[in-house]
């Protein structure tokens, strides 16, 4: 978008991910206003997105990122970058993203992270309220719906590491923004409806393959080390959970894939930790300690 005062000069873009349902023919056809980008092979949201990204232009001041299965609300723009005016040190924002079956129950109210290593949506399966009805700073916002500030993200090498493919990438963004400096408001006036995980539910021994590997990366390169050596103790019991959880799932293979997929670039990941930008803001702030309770009530509500 490049003015916060003038929505008619947003740009849409819609980047195919080498389809094969016609979704890029029906673009193509009945939104001639649309800029198209279609991919010659398909390599996952997070490739996707920085494909996209490549298409924005230079004067964009910010960039929204909205996945496939969800509708935006009335209002859901103006809202964001209304609170991104307003204060020059945040960086993205996270909207209220709410069920798109029963729009009074949140999907996410951004993102969450803890001492476990386990990302998780804050606020998911609660009904809108106190405290999800104020705006708040949050740890990061989910891939399914964010709004950034086109200077953020320069200042990244891309907006989502493409060897990620999808889950944890944009737990992976909120680590390097906190780091740059950069802070995330959650804005409950800003609201999108999502239809929650269409895009790989019918493939989820591919799910359970990228959460299993990409968590430990995360986990490896972002803790921060003054917490590291008791998270390694907590990380290792949510990994036993993790994985009996996985295997009644009767994926224990693409779980296991995963690990050993972590385990065979162990020592670029170290070394990528080592090189991590210093400085921003105190990361520590935003590790939650207490994770047992609250792993299990999110499994009650989901899915």
């Amino acid at each position: 978008m490049r003015s916060s005062g003038d929505l008619a000069a947003a740009e849409v873009i819609v980047v195919d991910d080498f389809s094969d349902d016609g979704t890029a023919e029906m673009v193509e056809r009945d939104f001639p206003e649309v800029t198209l980008v279609r991919r010659t092979t398909n390599g996952g949201f997070a490739r996707a997105v920085n494909t996209g990204m490549t298409r924005v232009p230079v004067e964009s001041r910010f960039v929204a990122l909205l996945n496939s299965d969800t509708i935006v609300e009335d209002g859901w723009l103006q809202a964001a970058i209304g609170a991104m005016a307003r204060d020059e040190s945040v960086g993205a924002v996270a909207p209220r993203i709410v069920l798109h079956a029963d729009p009074a129950i949140i999907d996410s109210a951004g993102q969450g992270y803890t001492v476990a290593g386990w990302a998780y949506r804050r606020g998911h399966g609660s009904r809108f309220g106190p405290p999800f009805d104020e705006a708040a700073a949050v740890f990061g916002t989910t891939g399914c719906a964010a709004v950034f500030r086109r200077r953020a993200l320069d200042e990244q090498s891309s907006v989502f590491r493409d060897d990620f493919a999808c889950y944890y990438e944009d737990t992976d963004l909120a680590f390097r923004l906190q780091r740059a400096g950069w802070r995330c408001l959650y804005v409950p006036d800003s609201v999108v409806r999502h239809k929650v995980s269409r895009s790989y539910d019918k493939r989820s021994g591919l799910r359970a393959y990228h959460v299993s590997r990409n968590l430990e990366i995360v986990f490896w390169e972002h803790m921060p080390g003054r917490v590291l050596g008791r998270a390694v103790w907590d990380h290792l019991l949510f990994t036993l959970l993790h994985a009996t959880r996985t295997a009644l799932q009767r994926h224990p293979l693409a779980y296991a894939r995963g690990k050993l997929a972590f385990l065979g670039n162990i020592f670029e990941i170290w070394r990528h930790r080592r090189r991590q930008r210093r400085g921003g803001h105190d990361l520590d702030q935003w590790i939650e300690r207490r994770w047992l309770a609250r792993v299990v009530k999110y499994r009650s509500r989901s899915p």
